[in-house]
């Protein structure tokens, strides 16, 4: 056996708040350091990080703090600055903690990967977002290094970014969900609830939420949205914002939950998931609402469009449309043969296409198929019948 095998994976955050792209990186870690038996250390920012360690903690997995953390504002003088006064410890940390291999998690990163070229490392991006602007592009093009391998969310992600990252080798591979026991409705209850779960932002579009709960409060439906989600400080004001809006138009039908530590608690509790967000490249909320059964109604946001007509396991709203959404909300709660349709095609829908075991087995067949990082046979027989040749 090689001596790779014996070093540790890092996976690198710049971003310690609970969200889509941590918990991915979370059940990464989890799954190659049970499954490859090869010892796993996310790596990350202090700042913000209280409600990921206890996770972490929870499923036991080896994390580390160091000097970086998310840019609050996204402009190259601000990254510049940061790295100027940053460099000499991230230059230290990496001298100092060697990995086999560096998971880099956001595309945003950019001080990772110039450390990683300087110090030439082997690296792996995973790529989570679908926009970004023309200056940041252009930036990644320089920064990350034509070995770099980089695995794509979705396929809007990869359209994306794939003149970004022309000359490296690139790959689609989804979110997955661990799979779920199907939510089981027999009888509709007097009041319906509608889910939605996301950290409060204006990507989220909870305006599309409120005019939506406006028009089916003046039709006197019995609907109440929940909102699952944190409020970071960066995004007080916007929240602000929302209430005023909501307390104006005397909007008893929206209610805010905070953070949920156990989401499929509160999945289990409504009976349709609603996605409002104005870009997303995977929303990783929809899978986990989709592997409990819910239908699902949603915004053009990822691959959805593409999944919900070879899924049909719901409906897609274009150009923000509030009117068709609360139409397309009362044609589901309201009519049971098509609620039922369509909770057993999302359930079944997310079990083949956004399994967690399948996907993450791809991503592992992808990220080890260099048979001079590491030893291809003995990853064959750690892990069953995965076959690791040329992906």
């Amino acid at each position: 056996m090689k001596k790779n095998l014996k070093k540790k994976i890092g996976l690198f955050l710049d971003d310690s708040r609970m969200s889509g792209i941590s918990i991915y990186t979370m059940y990464l870690a989890y799954y190659i350091s049970r499954k490859l038996k090869i010892p796993c250390e996310i790596v990350l920012s202090k700042k913000n990080s209280n409600d990921y360690i206890k996770l972490l903690k929870k499923k036991k997995i080896s994390y580390k703090f160091y000097e970086i953390e998310r840019v609050s504002k996204n402009t190259i003088f601000n990254y510049i600055l940061f790295f100027l006064f940053k460099k000499k410890f991230l230059y230290q940390f990496y001298y100092k903690n060697i990995y086999s291999l560096y998971i880099i998690q956001g595309s945003l990163q950019f001080l990772n990967h110039i450390v990683c070229n300087a110090l030439k490392k082997n690296t792996v991006l995973i790529v989570h977002d679908a926009f970004t602007n023309w200056f940041f592009k252009f930036i990644l093009k320089l920064v990350v290094d034509k070995k770099t391998k980089i695995i794509f969310v979705s396929k809007r992600s990869y359209n994306f970014y794939k003149k970004t990252f022309s000359k490296n080798s690139k790959i689609i591979i989804p979110n997955g969900i661990m799979c779920q026991k199907k939510i089981a409705i027999k009888n509709r209850p007097k009041f319906l609830k509608i889910g939605t779960s996301c950290n409060i932002n204006p990507d989220k579009n909870i305006e599309l939420l409120i005019k939506t709960a406006r028009i089916l409060k003046k039709e006197n439906q019995n609907i109440t949205f929940l909102i699952a989600g944190n409020i970071f400080k960066s995004q007080l004001k916007y929240f602000k914002s929302l209430k005023e809006k909501i307390k104006k138009e005397k909007l008893q039908n929206i209610k805010f939950l905070g953070y949920k530590k156990k989401i499929n608690n509160f999945l289990k509790k409504i009976h349709l998931y609603c996605c409002f967000s104005k870009r997303e490249s995977s929303p990783l909320s929809i899978l986990e609402a989709m592997h409990l059964g819910l239908p699902i109604i949603t915004t053009d946001v990822g691959d959805l469009k593409h999944h919900l007509k070879k899924g049909k396991f719901g409906f897609l709203i274009q150009d923000f449309d509030e009117n068709i959404y609360a139409d397309k909300i009362k044609r589901i709660l309201y009519d049971k043969n098509l609620y039922d349709k369509l909770s057993d095609a999302s359930y079944n829908y997310a079990q083949k296409i956004f399994n967690q075991e399948n996907n993450f087995r791809k991503v592992l067949k992808f990220i080890f198929s260099n048979k001079k990082f590491i030893d291809n046979k003995n990853i064959k027989l750690s892990i069953g019948n995965l076959n690791l040749g040329k992906p």
